[in-house]
């Protein structure tokens, strides 16, 4: 039986959630510079994904699927815009560096403990009248990766760069609508 638009219309009641009413904030444990802007210039980042591993187990010729555990959570990656004084890059840069040091190849924070680099971070997904309607938080995020930046002499464009970052978990922390769990 097909639906018609106005049953289509009725059941999305609140227009439907839009991918560019974001904002994310992220805590750098070494410079916190960068941490005030950052919600002005991550242009780009992601919900992150939900799975659980799938056990099969054959039985009499058929295969069945019982849930597992979770795995690994994939890298988490954002896009920055790079503004003149390389505030945000810079602070990533000096974070990237307290983890292990380019030239020495050290660790630079008073302790070897992995509390002393993991962070927490925040995507806010909102709502069109500019309301917090959904909070997801990082636990034990650091930042594994920040890309090059291309120069060309023939590109007008601003500059912009990717951070992936590990953690160890996520939580959905806040949302005032929907009835998902976060522990």
């Amino acid at each position: 039986m097909p639906l018609a638009v106005n049953e289509f219309v009725s059941n999305l009641r609140y227009d439907g959630a839009r991918t560019n009413l974001f904002q994310v904030e992220i805590t750098n444990p070494v410079v916190s510079s960068g941490d005030n802007l950052l919600p002005f210039l991550c242009r780009a980042a992601s919900i992150p994904e939900s799975s659980i591993n799938n056990i099969q187990l054959p039985y009499k010729g058929r295969t069945l699927n019982f849930a597992g555990v979770r795995p690994p959570f994939d890298p988490w990656q954002v896009t920055v815009i790079n503004d003149e004084d390389f505030m945000i890059r810079n602070a990533l840069e000096t974070w990237h560096n307290y983890i292990n040091s380019l030239r020495g190849n050290l660790r630079r924070f008073p302790s070897p403990s992995p509390q002393e680099y993991k962070s927490v971070a925040k995507v806010y997904q909102l709502g069109k009248l500019d309301e917090v309607i959904r909070v997801y938080q990082f636990f034990g995020i650091w930042p594994q990766q920040i890309s090059s930046i291309n120069l060309d002499y023939g590109d007008d464009n601003i500059q912009q760069f990717g951070v992936t970052f590990v953690y160890d978990w996520y939580e959905i922390v806040e949302g005032t609508t929907g009835n998902a769990g976060g522990a």
